[in-house]
């Protein structure tokens, strides 16, 4: 079983309890607790680190006893996007060289809130040839620092790119 939060903010950590139980009459060896993140997902220990995968060893589990496992990871992406987070147990039992395999419902967890937001501020309105001044607005919303962030413009029909501060990364559309 897994107790996790419903909703968390991106770029926030993410804490999950998985609680492993034996229901065999015989002993439990060799489990491993596997955790599936969503993309963009990454280690709490190592920011910028994309996690995929986490194998945990577990060890051996007596009959009729229960693990608890903590597992953290940081979660990100757009507000009020679903996340699916698939949790599995790896073992094998005494006697037996079969590996088996059991799953956990898929955790479902809602990103509350971006870990970035951008605004646009200018006028609605302009006339053929009409110069405009747009203003970007990027705001962090996550408790911890973002590193290695671009943004990318995209024009509609007939815009003609001037000038901008600071100047773009590459070419007239990525800062």
């Amino acid at each position: 079983t897994v107790q996790a939060p419903l909703a968390v903010g991106g770029g926030e950590e993410l804490s999950l309890q998985v609680a492993i139980t034996n229901r065999n009459t015989v002993a439990v060896e060799s489990a491993t607790l596997i955790v599936e993140y969503p993309p963009g997902t990454q280690e709490v220990d190592m920011p910028g680190k994309e996690l995929f995968r986490q194998r945990v060893p577990v060890g051996g589990i007596k009959p009729g006893e229960m693990l608890q496992i903590p597992v953290n990871a940081r979660i990100f992406g757009e507000e009020n996007e679903e996340k699916t987070i698939a949790i599995s147990v790896e073992y094998r039992v005494a006697g037996s060289n079969a590996t088996f395999f059991k799953e956990a419902e898929p955790l479902r967890v809602i990103v509350s809130s971006s870990p970035v937001s951008l605004s646009i501020e200018g006028i609605r309105e302009v006339s053929s040839g009409q110069e405009v001044a747009l203003t970007l607005v990027l705001s962090s919303n996550s408790p911890s620092p973002l590193a290695d962030l671009l943004i990318e413009a995209e024009y509609p029909f007939g815009f003609d790119f001037s000038e901008s501060d600071p100047e773009p990364a590459k070419g007239q559309n990525l800062w």
